[in-house]
């Protein structure tokens, strides 16, 4: 069973400070190190650091169950690590929130005595002294996206999680120096990566993390230059003969610092598309627009289609 976690910062009283511990940026691999070799009723918990604050927690052994809820409450406000519980009244289910909750309190009892947090804490920086974990899942195997439609794809993306989730679906994953998954990621150098991809790929999957990044942290005056950073990505590879889409796959308003239902804008450009009176791109102007309300899988068969590998439907 694997499971999303955050290093996060917490006082004493298990209240969390800060649920990404002031965002790490180097110090992940060695944090996770520590954790290695823990076992708990047979089960072994293995640990992997990504980008920034984010991680990876496996639990590998036998009976256990994705159907446990999240020791991570998400709130932007002060808030108590959750103790997992079954989601089934089941044996699995219950043994994983119970191995979870002690791999929890014992990844407290190891970060919060690692060399790296006492220089942090020297420093004045938020301590990174706990794992928090979310979205338990097992693994299923899908159909990629090669069998499904028949045409090839990649990813460029600095964060493990884009690159987990296209290398699950049969992208290839394009290593683009400079692409961190951060604020100060190098948008041309990913630019210029899938001008290069699209010689060889029918489909590039670029992805842009910042945005969010600085509304989670709600900094507007970063937000502002991520955006003007992804407006000069669009400029550049809107002169290639290409289908560009535009889109996002969540709002994170810089007013509540957290990921909302709000509907995210789309824009596509190029060929034969359709064009309206829209004139800038934003959650506001483009809902006048001649795409309307669409679901992820609706946008995903017009996107197909453009590209020329949709199937017709009726006679």
């Amino acid at each position: 069973v694997a499971f999303r976690c955050n290093f996060a910062t917490v006082d004493n009283d298990f209240r969390v400070i800060d649920r990404r511990a002031g965002r790490l940026k180097d110090e992940g691999d060695e944090l996770a190190k520590s954790l290695q070799g823990m076992t708990v009723e047979g089960v072994e918990a293995i640990f992997f650091s990504s980008t920034e604050h984010r991680g990876t927690l496996i639990l590998r052994g036998d009976g256990l169950s994705p159907a446990v809820s999240d020791t991570d409450s998400h709130s932007t406000e002060p808030a108590i690590v959750l103790e997992s519980r079954p989601l089934e009244d089941t044996r699995e289910a219950k043994k994983t929130s119970r191995i979870l909750n002690e791999v929890v309190k014992r990844s407290n009892v190891i970060l919060s005595s690692h060399p790296l947090n006492k220089q942090r804490e020297r420093e004045g920086k938020l301590v990174a002294n706990i794992i928090l974990t979310r979205g338990a899942g097992s693994y299923e195997k899908v159909e990629s996206l090669k069998d499904r439609y028949g045409f090839s794809s990649c990813c460029i993306a600095g964060s493990a999680l884009y690159k987990g989730v296209a290398k699950y679906v049969g992208m290839e994953i394009l290593e683009v120096k400079g692409a961190t998954g951060r604020l100060d990621t190098d948008i041309e150098a990913k630019a210029k990566a899938a001008i290069q991809a699209l010689e060889k790929f029918d489909l590039v999957f670029v992805h842009v993390k910042g945005a969010d990044n600085a509304s989670h942290d709600g900094n507007l005056e970063e937000k502002l230059s991520m955006i003007k950073k992804v407006n000069r990505l669009a400029e550049i590879l809107k002169e290639e003969d290409v289908y560009l889409v535009i889109t996002a796959d969540h709002s994170t308003p810089i007013s509540i610092r957290r990921h909302s239902s709000d509907p995210v804008p789309v824009f596509i450009h190029g060929g034969s598309v359709r064009k309206d009176n829209v004139q800038s791109f934003d959650e506001i102007s483009v809902s006048s627009g001649c795409l309307g309300h669409l679901t992820g899988v609706e946008l995903n068969r017009i996107v197909v289609d453009l590209m020329g590998y949709g199937h017709m439907v009726g006679s």
